[in-house]
């Protein structure tokens, strides 16, 4: 009954945006207001974004502070769960240990009791990560005013490339929420991981990245609004030798207006609002001839070339102007998020720590 039900819904859509397509609402004018409106709202929201505390804090750079860092290098085995962790902490660091570079019992106090990990440390701390291996006099007086509460956390490593990993936290400067992080990661060889990564950002807006591997791999970006998807970019592709792959689909959404290409195909399908536009002219400019999941606009190898009705011509990253490289910047760090690995596995490793020893 259930498969049943699916498909005539299928059906009847297909059918509906059938008829739209053979409507006369083709017209390229609406493609140039519409793309021009979406570049537009997107460059605004990527405007607001990058004035945020949140973004200050994705785009920290990486200190390899902690095994986590670097776990294809880790030499043993070892799994930390929220569990084992949870609790109320505060940065407090007990003695002056500059020369110390793995005292890390000497830096955090539980506080009370708790089923998450909640911890309160600098924000001086925090925007700067290096600076947990420096403890000076100083530090305090420091206001632990940055606040991380880690409802879900679990780290296991192993030899080599295996690993699973799993953190789900709010974060608040000085009582203000600033945003919510969310990673998942499982790897069990070089060439077989899956890696989702998002972050709410105070004001509603939103950035997912996800990477997948395997025989069919895929890699997509997405940011949204409260209320609709301001931008969303997808690969799919299959391996063919080695760990070379071919691209089997790609889409490629700005608001209201979708671009797509389908394997075997060098055309590309344009639709606004759902609606196909039958006399767009659009070629995909690629950067790179390595192609794979990695082609994208926001991974700085793939541009759209838009030819309106006018006879017009203009490139995606055009529209976007500046917009387009603090986007490409935004999703490097959130493939990398050196905020999970210099800051909360630094954190979670040295509680640990201090309870095996």
């Amino acid at each position: 009954m259930f498969t049943l039900i699916m498909l005539t819904g299928l059906i009847t859509w297909q059918c509906s945006k059938q008829t739209i397509e053979n409507g006369n609402t083709n017209s390229s004018s609406s493609l140039k207001s519409s793309l021009t409106t979406a570049t537009n709202n997107l460059n605004t929201a990527i405007t607001q974004i990058t004035e945020t505390k949140g973004y200050q804090l994705l785009s920290i750079s990486n200190v390899n502070t902690t095994q986590s860092a670097s776990i294809e290098t880790a030499g043993y085995q070892d799994s930390i769960t929220l569990a084992t962790i949870a609790g109320i902490y505060a940065y407090k660091p007990v003695t002056y240990n500059n020369w110390c570079f793995q005292c890390y019992n000497k830096l955090f106090t539980k506080t009370g009791t708790s089923t998450n990990l909640v911890v309160e440390l600098p924000s001086a701390k925090v925007f700067y990560p290096q600076r947990f291996h420096l403890v000076t006099p100083a530090d305090t007086s420091l206001p632990n005013n940055f606040v991380i509460t880690a409802t879900n956390y679990h780290y296991y490593f192993s030899y080599g490339f295996l690993y699973d990993y799993n953190l789900v936290a709010s974060l608040a400067i000085s009582d203000t929420a600033i945003g919510n992080l969310a990673i998942a990661s499982t790897s069990s060889s070089y060439s077989n991981y899956k890696y989702a990564s998002s972050y709410n950002f105070a004001n509603g807006d939103k950035i997912s990245v996800s990477v997948t591997s395997g025989d069919t791999a895929s890699s997509s970006v997405t940011l949204s609004n409260a209320s609709s998807t301001l931008f969303m970019e997808t690969v799919n592709a299959i391996q063919t030798t080695g760990s070379y792959y071919r691209e089997r689909q790609y889409i490629l959404e700005v608001g209201n207006v979708e671009f797509t290409r389908n394997a075997g195909s060098d055309s590309i399908t344009v639709y606004v609002g759902g609606v196909l536009q039958n006399h767009a002219k659009v070629q995909i400019i690629d950067k790179s001839t390595s192609g794979g999941i990695n082609t994208l606009i926001v991974g700085r190898n793939r541009d759209l070339q838009v030819t309106f009705n006018d006879s017009t011509t203009t490139t995606l990253s055009t529209l976007l102007g500046p917009s387009v490289t603090a986007l490409q910047s935004l999703v490097t760090a959130m493939q990398n998020l050196y905020f999970a690995t210099d800051v909360v596995d630094y954190i979670a490793e040295s509680i640990y720590k201090n309870q095996t020893e």
